[in-house]
């Protein structure tokens, strides 16, 4: 089964008015909210799949994030973290409980939206028999992870360096579950972290010390929606609207 897990223990956004004083999965564009559109797409994906989300135990008792989810989304996994994570990698592996070591695994952010058919992402790594995969965009800016990418085939990752032009949006796939969770293990063990905080996207290092096959499925910038602030809310508006 394909397992699919998406953080959701971001940070709230506040712009001076205060109207943005919600979890960012709650925060609506043009009559929706944030994690509608992330849903939407993900739940075109065909085939057997259970969608697991992570969320901050106060966005339940306080927003009922919990609650909207199961709305938009039929036998959801929910699982709350009490206390703040040293980064992905450790809140993810909070839900191991609920992953078999082979599934498929797909990790996704719930901070942007891309505009691609994920259908297609997947039928290609998987024809391509890839142990692991990324969709990846043309940037520079040190916001992202990078990776290094030869002929489509990934040879290393960095977060918040700028190693290559091919940023990582945040789409990670394993073919079978236990690369990640061993692969996390691992970057944990070695500390591979980023000021204190221990990323995805390092799992694919890991990975590709032991000769795993890591692959890109390329984008183009301009299908890539990332809500890092107020300024790119309001240009998803503008872009829903033409």
């Amino acid at each position: 089964m394909l397992k699919i897990i998406i953080p959701l223990a971001s940070d709230h956004f506040i712009d001076e008015s205060g109207q943005f004083n919600y979890p960012l999965p709650l925060i609506e564009i043009n009559g929706k909210s944030v994690i509608e559109y992330v849903l939407s797409d993900l739940n075109k994906i065909s085939g057997e799949k259970q969608l697991i989300f992570i969320l901050k135990d106060q966005d339940c008792t306080k927003y009922n994030l919990d609650n909207s989810l199961k709305l938009l989304v039929d036998n959801p996994i929910i699982v709350p973290l009490k206390a703040k994570t040293k980064g992905a990698i450790c809140s993810i592996l909070m839900a191991v409980d609920f992953i078999d070591q082979d599934d498929e695994l797909l990790i996704v952010n719930a901070d942007q939206i891309i505009s691609c058919d994920y259908n297609e992402v997947l039928q290609d790594l998987r024809t391509q028999h890839a142990d692991g995969g990324i969709i990846s965009f043309k940037s520079v800016h040190p916001r992202w992870s990078y990776a290094k990418i030869i002929d489509g085939e990934v040879f290393q990752t960095a977060e918040k360096n700028p190693i290559s032009n091919d940023a990582i949006a945040g789409f990670y796939y394993f073919h079978q579950a236990v690369d990640f969770i061993e692969g996390a293990f691992d970057v944990i063990r070695y500390d591979e972290n980023y000021e204190g905080r221990f990323y995805t996207s390092s799992v694919f290092n890991q990975m590709i010390l032991k000769g795993k096959n890591i692959k890109s499925f390329p984008i183009s910038p301009d299908q890539m929606h990332s809500f890092y602030s107020v300024q790119k809310l309001k240009e998803f508006e503008k872009y829903l609207l033409g």
